[in-house]
């Protein structure tokens, strides 16, 4: 859409200067180039092996799941020991990777858009899995317990990436009752769920 406006714009002017022919014969190749790019990704991607797209869902849920806990930590704009600790301990089981403390809290730092964060989760939701999704339900809820204390602002997060990306308030309740921890957070939905 952006690439059209310009490409209008420049049509437009290299017209009004004389140069018409040259320009629209030139604005129509790039326009040409551009659609056989887009054909020919759409094409790989959809004649790609099962196993490829599978290992490409399995990278984007792996992601979401992180970045879902690294979000958790910063949202409420403290980023905890305990929290760290604890998505030290998932990516490790997750991933086979031992992540330095360090690494996380300043990856965890640089989360600082979570309106963006949820949008994106949100267009990728359905390459994620259905049990991945669960997982970052789990993690995000377990990231905002490590300090014992879910914050309104971790609960609104945790509520609404897990709906950007399918996973509706009362499946959320049934994962945070699954975890079952002693809870100190009046008013936090997630907390109140899992002491039922």
């Amino acid at each position: 859409m952006i690439v059209g406006g310009i490409l209008l714009t420049a049509l437009s002017a290299v017209i009004l200067r004389g140069y018409g022919a040259v320009a629209f014969y030139g604005l129509v190749l790039v326009g040409a180039i551009q659609l056989i790019v887009g054909v020919f990704q759409w094409l790989r991607y959809q004649l790609s092996s099962e196993r490829r797209k599978n290992a490409h869902h399995e990278k984007r849920g792996l992601t979401t799941i992180i970045q879902a806990m690294l979000y958790t930590a910063r949202v409420d704009g403290i980023v905890d020991d305990r929290e760290v600790k604890t998505i030290q301990a998932a990516v490790r089981s997750l991933c086979g990777v031992d992540l330095p403390e360090e690494d996380i809290r300043r990856r965890a730092l640089q989360c600082d858009n979570s309106a963006e964060f949820i949008s994106h989760a949100a267009k990728i939701a359905g390459e994620i899995s259905i049990s991945d999704k669960e997982i970052v339900v789990k993690g995000m809820i377990l990231v905002a317990l490590a300090d014992e204390n879910i914050d309104s602002k971790e609960d609104r997060f945790i509520y609404d990436l897990s709906n950007a990306i399918g996973v509706s308030d009362a499946e959320v309740n049934v994962i945070a009752r699954e975890l079952h921890r002693p809870r100190d957070s009046a008013g936090s939905r997630a907390a109140e769920a899992a002491s039922h």
